[in-house]
């Protein structure tokens, strides 16, 4: 992401679900304030690096996401779908708590 800001990227094309995080980033990174933008960036990681090891993953954890914020009433996949075992529902379930903690952090009002 940042490789691309500095070559003069002007955006990339997120899950739904993180599109506010997202936003917050380039608004930090417009503003100069680099080390925040890359801040916020690298707590995305984790959740990122998890989603897209697969698509079907990514759609799920994305509407894990969207689910727990109201935004959409369902998770579910159409078959085939990915069946997670007990361990990766748990990593699956952190994960998707750190982003609604990261979430919940965005300022209210814009950055100046």
């Amino acid at each position: 992401m940042f490789d691309g800001l500095a070559h003069g990227a002007c955006g990339i094309i997120p899950g739904p679900a993180l599109c506010g995080v997202f936003v917050h980033i380039f608004k930090l990174y417009d503003a100069g304030r680099v080390d925040e933008a890359k801040s916020w960036f690298y707590r995305t990681l984790p959740f990122l690096v998890f989603a897209l090891e697969n698509l079907e993953l990514f759609i799920l954890m994305e509407k894990r996401v969207l689910v727990r914020r109201e935004v959409i009433a369902s998770d579910r996949l159409r078959e085939p779908t990915l069946r997670l075992d007990a361990a990766y529902q748990q990593q699956a379930e952190e994960l998707v708590a750190n982003v609604l903690k990261l979430i919940a952090e965005l300022p209210r009002t814009p950055l100046a």
